[in-house]
């Protein structure tokens, strides 16, 4: 988790510690990986939801040093109306930047 974020520290270690304790228990990691075993069902859902695109505002919101171009140009592959932020942070957006997302939603939703 620490080495996707831009500000290690943003994990805490008590909620690392609980990540650890959760997944190790019986089945613990299967969420963890459904997560990549849905890829190719995912893909597919956008590529068949792609021929129409969502007209109501969407926000992409990315991480300025996780994938940030990819979430901007994927979400405007499938809505018409993309207002595309960036944070100065890793791939833990809500850990790394709880205000300034916080912020954005708010404006964004009005």
């Amino acid at each position: 988790m620490r080495d996707e974020c831009q500000d290690p520290s943003a994990i805490a270690e008590p909620l690392l510690e609980a990540v650890v304790r959760g997944s190790s228990g019986a089945g613990g990691l299967r969420p963890i990986f459904d997560v990549y075993r849905n890829d190719f069902a995912n893909v597919a859902f956008v590529r068949k939801h792609v021929q129409r695109k969502l007209t109501m505002p969407v926000i992409a919101i990315a991480g300025a040093y996780f994938m940030d171009g990819d979430v901007h140009r994927v979400a405007g592959l499938v809505a018409e109306h993309v207002t595309a932020e960036t944070l100065p942070c890793g791939h833990c957006l809500a850990l790394e930047r709880p205000e300034e997302l916080a912020g954005l939603l708010r404006i964004f939703m009005g």
